[in-house]
């Protein structure tokens, strides 16, 4: 009877298999107690989002730079910016002719992804900003990245410093160095109120941190609104199980993408706790949903400009 060859071992089964596993249990804790994610977790998901991030987060960039650009392109004063990522938005800025920086006295990032320093420090430095760690939240960052300016000239390039730190734990809690640089004439956000921990907390630091007349601008996708929202520039039939169907996907997302991705929500309607708060002078915005885009399909995209009150 002839030998029955033997089968290799299906290693790339079982490492699948392991790695469904691992995302399972990761996302079952991080939805069940999300801040007491024991810390090596937490850095191989933040290690993992980088990676992918930065292979992603310039094409994302290109998508909204559109809506993004005549928004940045008010910045001005001081100007702080919550989790800018690699900085893609750095280039939409108020520049001169020789790529300088114009109107901005100092620009302040909070960035709590330490993968993610190198890349916005030199892209940075490139958009003519003189770039500074804060010591206290980054005690192990390389030295300051300077700027691109080749020959010390008047004036000195606008400060930019990196903050490795959320608001989440609202207007008592925020950094020193965030606070140092307060009150603020613009806070910048995009595509970051989706991941935040605490959306209320975080709101209320901004809120805080501005000057009166100071302006949020942002933005940043949301879950689906009904078929009546009038800030929507591509209406769905009333009724329609699309509309039904990508608010079902984007809630059952929810249960596992925060874990896998920096923990980005699908489900949130930023724009309408923006709205909610009480403080703002006026809040002006739109939303984008392309019915023929996968990407503006499963999650809408809205821009726009809170104001703070005088």
């Amino acid at each position: 009877m002839p030998a029955v060859p033997r089968e290799p071992y299906p290693w790339a089964r079982v490492a699948f298999s392991c790695l469904l596993v691992l995302a399972a249990w990761a996302a079952a804790m991080h939805r069940a107690e999300p801040t007491r994610i024991p810390a090596a977790l937490r850095a191989a998901q933040d290690w993992a989002f980088a990676k992918t991030w930065l292979r992603i987060g310039p094409a994302c960039a290109r998508e909204i730079a559109g809506l993004a650009r005549p928004l940045w392109a008010q910045a001005q004063g001081r100007v702080f910016e919550l989790g800018p990522g690699t900085g893609d938005h750095l280039p939409l800025l108020p520049h001169d002719g020789r790529g300088r920086v114009q109107g901005i006295a100092a620009y302040v990032v909070a960035e709590p992804n330490a993968h993610l320093h190198p890349r916005l420090a030199a892209r940075a430095a490139r958009a003519g900003f003189a770039v500074r760690y804060d010591p206290a939240t980054c005690p192990g960052a390389a030295p300051d990245a300077g700027s691109a300016e080749s020959e010390s000239e008047p004036p000195p390039p606008p400060p930019l410093v990196i903050v490795n730190a959320t608001l989440d734990g609202g207007p008592a809690h925020v950094p020193a160095a965030i606070r140092a640089h307060a009150p603020y004439d613009y806070v910048l956000a995009s595509q970051v109120l989706c991941s935040v921990r605490d959306v209320q907390a975080t709101l209320q630091a901004v809120h805080a941190l501005l000057a009166p007349r100071g302006r949020l601008v942002f933005v940043e996708h949301v879950a689906h609104t009904d078929e009546a929202d009038a800030t929507v520039d591509a209406q769905y039939a009333p009724g329609s199980l699309d509309l039904r169907l990508w608010r079902a996907v984007q809630r059952a997302a929810d249960y596992v993408w925060p874990a896998v991705a920096g923990n980005c929500h699908l489900a949130r309607d930023t724009a309408a706790a923006i709205a909610a708060m009480p403080g703002w002078a006026s809040v002006e915005y739109r939303t984008r949903r392309r019915t023929g885009s996968l990407r503006f399909s499963l999650a809408p995209i809205v821009y726009g400009i809170a104001t703070k009150a005088p």
